[in-house]
């Protein structure tokens, strides 16, 4: 059983590539000057949805639950405000800046790894 440390969760890297660097015209690699560092609020948002996911199994039968902002509004801002306790505790180490960091580098080598092998 292989761990991670907070926030290095692979399923955390493989939502984002999903949805940010699945090909050159996803909006990472278009708006890279936006997603370079990664946004804290969109990885506040990333851990959001994947909460949103983990929901619809929690009885352990599939159950769609609908992402919405009156639904998932104070998980966000609770993901949001866990992130900046964290940067607050981590502050000399800068280690908030190197995970968002981390996210879109490995989302860019990840997209041009994929576009050369495929």
């Amino acid at each position: 059983d292989k761990h991670t440390g907070i926030y290095a969760n692979p399923a955390i890297q493989q939502v984002i590539n999903e949805v940010l660097f699945k090909n050159g015209n996803d909006d990472g690699p278009h708006w890279s000057k936006y997603y370079s560092p990664f946004p804290r609020s969109a990885f506040a948002l990333t851990l959001t949805a994947i909460e949103c996911a983990i929901d619809e199994w929690a009885t352990g039968v599939h159950q769609t639950i609908a992402f919405t902002e009156e639904e998932y509004v104070n998980v966000y801002v609770g993901h949001d405000e866990a992130l900046d306790e964290f940067d607050k505790a981590t502050s000399e180490y800068k280690l908030l800046s190197m995970i968002l960091k981390r996210v879109f580098d490995n989302g860019w080598y990840v997209l041009v790894i994929t576009t050369i092998l495929y």
